[in-house]
C-alpha cells in the first residue's frame, strides 16, 4: 500500500502543476462493471461461465498534447470477477448442479491515448491491475458456503490467485457541457489469474495450463473539474 500511497502523491504533484498551464484537466467517475472470466481449455463439457456485476471509482487526469489528442490516466478502484457453473457429476445429462463465485476487488491503473471528434472520444491502451481481496462463494445443492477469505486466504491468494493483472482497453466517450461524459468501455485481460479451480476434494482439483482471464465491459458516468 506504501506505494500506490506515494503513486497517488506524485499524480496529486503533478496534476497540481499542469492544472495551472491549462493544459491538464482532473475528473472522477463511477459507474457499473459486467465482467466474467475466460474457461481457458478447462473441460467446457463441464465448465460454464456467466457474467456477474461490479462497480468502478476512478479518479482521472487528461493530458493535452495537442487539440484532439491528449494522454488519460486513472487511479481506478474495480469490483469484478465471475460465475463458473460446473456439472459436479460429469453427466452430459445435467448442465449444472453447482457454481462457484469469484469476486475480486481490483486496483487498476489504465494509460491511455484519447482521439477527439467533436462531442465524441476515443480511448485505446494498457492497463495495470493489482489484485488486493479476493473472495469465493461456492454454492451447492442450494447452500452457500464462503470459502475465502478464511485463515487460510494469505495461502490461497499466494497460491492460486495471481496478483497482478495486465489488460488492453478501448472505450469511446461521448461529452456533454464540455463537463459531462458517458464511458463505455472494454478491457482484455492477458493475464492467466487462477491456476486451478478446486471444487470441494483433491480430486476435483482442475489445473488450467492457459488459465481463465478477465474480461470487462464498464459503464460510467464522469465528470471534470
Amino acid at each position: 500500500m506504501k506505494r500506490f500511497s506515494l503513486l497517488f502523491v506524485i499524480c496529486f504533484i503533478v496534476t497540481a502543476r499542469c492544472y495551472s498551464q491549462n493544459v491538464f484537466i482532473v475528473g472522477a467517475k463511477a459507474g457499473l462493471n459486467v465482467s466474467f472470466m475466460t474457461i481457458g481449455d478447462l473441460d467446457k463439457s463441464r465448465f460454464y461461465n456467466e457474467p456477474i456485476l461490479g462497480f468502478n471509482v476512478a479518479g482521472a487526469g487528461e493530458y493535452h498534447f495537442v487539440k484532439n489528442l491528449s494522454g488519460v490516466f486513472e487511479l481506478q478502484l474495480s469490483r469484478q470477477g465471475s460465475k463458473f457453473m460446473f456439472d459436479a457429476d460429469a453427466s452430459p445429462n445435467v448442465k449444472s448442479l453447482a457454481d462457484i463465485r469469484y469476486y475480486t476487488t481490483n486496483l487498476n491503473l489504465p494509460l491511455m491515448l484519447r482521439w477527439r471528434v467533436q462531442s465524441f472520444s476515443f480511448d485505446l491502451g494498457p492497463q495495470f491491475g493489482w489484485v488486493f481481496y479476493v473472495s469465493e462463494v461456492l454454492n451447492y445443492q442450494h447452500s452457500l458456503i464462503i470459502r475465502y477469505p478464511h485463515a487460510d486466504y494469505d495461502e490461497f491468494s499466494k497460491d492460486v490467485y495471481n496478483k497482478f493483472d495486465f489488460s488492453i482497453l478501448a472505450g469511446i466517450n461521448y461529452h456533454i457541457n464540455g463537463k459531462y461524459s458517458v464511458c463505455i468501455r472494454y478491457t482484455h485481460g492477458f493475464t492467466k489469474l487462477l491456476d486451478s479451480i478446486y471444487l470441494g476434494t483433491s480430486s476435483s482439483n482442475y489445473e488450467s495450463k492457459y488459465g481463465p482471464k478477465n474480461r470487462v465491459f464498464q459503464v460510467s458516468l464522469g465528470y471534470g473539474f
